[in-house]
């Protein structure tokens, strides 16, 4: 974006009366520049480049994959010993009526020769630990499951799990040869623990692996997500093992995810991915594509992740589409991420979480929305592949609903001294249909205030609204700190305005000086945009005396400011005044264009030697 510079001609005329000035920009443009500032139903999305300021999100409907398994194997918990047992405590999302199988992911250690019992307890309401009791069980001899992977237990088929009731499935040494840290049997589980079912990620708070080392007496929760199946009436559990992180994605390598939508229309409005850059410095962007499989269109491509801020680490990016998307019954969806300028050793990564690597049609099914979502890649160009039923992108889109209006105050700038402040625009220029993002801008010479906010016509009912760049009304001319207020509305609830960047181009002077350091803006002067502020500095209160001249040395107009008050205050660290001038001359009357010529003398109180400064300024009519 660029910036909005005016150009000042407000040139000094005797050279050893310099005026230090420098111009700058201030931008706030990442999560770290907004986040200083307060927040009223507004909020900060993304990070880096990519962040903005936006409505805050009221209501999130979310579809899609969020589980997350760290490592490239499942976690082990061994059944070394005849006293170490493990629960995978879950509650029953279902009626399971009845109870006919369990599945567990199990793996061998040496050549174990025990049984192990294997079944249902109910839940100690108190302790929220086994109850002690078996409610239906089996035992299963190690030495004849033959290998790792998943284990299909047939129980009785006469017990009743109640859907919202808390349970255990409990697995213990039964009998046999008794195992050892050599020869054992043991169950599979994952990290960190997610407490959610993988099909449909339902929430489940009691979700988790629990250890006894005394034969049940005492447990311990190990924290941990368990991979686990129970099978009556509707099979639920978890069954992601592990994830892969080292997925490329650049030029024409194309990777995501491919959803068939079941059981009625999705309104969507929001991508995300868990995703992460292999260098601090990828040659592009990274975009989000949504496609129409069945009717075969691009329905569109949206920016996930700036080049400029892309994390080194996986982190969760979102982008809104520019309206919400309308996913239609039993039409398949492609959703997938592209760069294409970047390459083979300067690439983002998406993450993937895998289901143990043996077909097993139960677990398949229970990979999130089973067969209906599946991961999909197209490697060089080489066309599209989704033969990966027991894997998955972490990928989601949500429908959100925001706030009808809210307001973003940004930081305190503190220019360092008196400034000119002369322009303010900000990104995107073009916000969402229904939405509406306006500015304020409040000055003060005090960094606590008052901070009172205006529009550009100098009022507190007005507003900056261009964000292609306004010129910042002169009331603020003179001022050392400013802050802006971004005021937020829509009239969709699915829709938001969003403040990407902000830039106030301003000059300051040095302070304080031996000079009075004058200013005048704006200039090029119209006096039809309203009044010129002219502006100066004094370090003790003064007589001050500004004329004005035109080019044939005529007086024009004559203005006298007492010492003390506005216009001839002073304080030892500098004191901007202000005063304005209309554009006319003394008798009221509009003057001409051309050049004109500004004294400004200030007679200390204290008896210091005068001040003179003269100005030149151009008057267009």
């Amino acid at each position: 974006m660029k910036s909005i510079l005016n150009k000042v001609f407000c040139v000094a005329i005797i050279a050893f009366v310099p005026v230090f000035t420098f111009a700058t920009t201030w931008t706030q443009t990442t999560d770290s520049d907004f986040s200083p500032g307060t927040f009223s139903n507004s909020e900060i999305s993304n990070t880096g480049t990519a962040a903005n300021v936006s409505l805050t999100v009221l209501t999130s409907t979310q579809i899609g994959c969020s589980f997350i398994v760290e490592g490239t194997a499942g976690t082990q918990f061994p059944l070394d010993s005849s006293t170490r047992f493990y629960s995978i405590r879950f509650t029953s999302h279902n009626n399971q009526t009845p109870l006919s199988k369990i599945h567990l992911c199990v793996y061998l250690a040496g050549s174990p020769a025990a049984t192990y019992r294997v079944g249902i307890q109910t839940d100690n309401a108190a302790t929220h630990k086994p109850s002690g009791a078996w409610y239906d069980s089996v035992t299963v001899d190690s030495s004849s499951i033959g290998s790792n992977g998943w284990m299909s237990v047939t129980l009785g088929g006469t017990k009743n799990l109640t859907s919202g009731t808390i349970y255990h499935l409990v697995v213990a040494y039964d009998s046999g040869t008794v195992p050892d840290s050599t020869n054992h049997m043991g169950i599979y589980g994952t990290v960190p623990q997610m407490g959610m079912t993988s099909f449909d990620e339902t929430k489940d708070t009691y979700l988790t692996v629990l250890e006894s080392t005394n034969g049940g007496t005492t447990w311990t929760d190990k924290i941990s997500q368990p991979m686990y199946i129970i099978e009556g009436g509707v099979e639920e559990g978890s069954v992601y093992f592990k994830a892969t992180s080292d997925l490329k994605v650049y030029s024409n390598n194309y990777l995501g995810e491919i959803i068939t939508i079941r059981n009625t229309d999705k309104t969507l409005k929001r991508i995300s991915f868990r995703v992460k850059a292999n260098t601090a410095s990828p040659e592009d962007h990274l975009y989000a594509v949504l496609e129409d499989v069945t009717n075969h269109n691009e329905i569109e491509a949206v920016k996930l992740v700036d080049k400029n801020s892309a994390s080194t680490s996986f982190q969760w990016y979102s982008a809104d589409f520019t309206t919400p998307r309308t996913l239609k019954l039993d039409t398949s969806y492609r959703i997938y991420l592209k760069s294409p300028s970047s390459t083979s050793s300067k690439y983002y990564s998406p993450y993937r979480v895998e289901g143990y690597n043996q077909v097993y049609w139960d677990a398949d099914q229970l990979t999130f929305d089973g067969t209906n979502s599946v991961y999909t890649e197209n490697i060089a160009g080489a066309g599209w592949d989704e033969s990966f039923p027991r894997y998955d992108i972490l990928c989601y889109f949500s429908d959100v609903t925001y706030a009808t209006s809210g307001e973003y105050t940004s930081m305190t700038l503190d220019a360092g001294a008196a400034a000119s402040f002369s322009s303010i625009s900000w990104t995107p220029t073009d916000q969402m249909l229904f939405t509406s993002l306006k500015i304020q801008i409040a000055s003060s010479n005090s960094e606590s205030g008052p901070w009172n906010f205006y529009g550009s016509d100098g009022t507190t009912t007005g507003y900056y609204a261009n964000a292609s760049g306004e010129i910042i009304n002169a009331q603020h001319s003179g001022k050392r700190y400013l802050k802006y207020k971004a005021v937020f509305s829509t009239s969709v609830s699915g829709n938001t305005p969003a403040l990407g960047s902000v830039s106030i181009n301003y000059t300051a002077r040095t302070m304080p000086g031996t000079d009075l350091q004058t200013l005048c803006y704006p200039v090029p002067y119209s006096p039809s945009n309203g009044n010129m502020s002219i502006s100066y500095i004094l370090a003790s209160n003064s007589m001050v005396t500004i004329k004005i001249y035109s080019a044939l040395g005529d007086l024009v107009r004559t203005f006298n400011y007492e010492a003390g008050v506005e216009g001839g205050k002073g304080e030892v660290s500098g004191y901007s005044n202000k005063v304005t001038w209309d554009g006319k001359n003394g008798s009221g009357m509009g003057i001409s264009s051309g050049a004109y010529f500004l004294h400004v003398v200030a007679e200390p109180s204290d008896g210091t030697a005068k001040l003179i400064e003269k100005r030149k300024i151009m008057v267009l009519r």
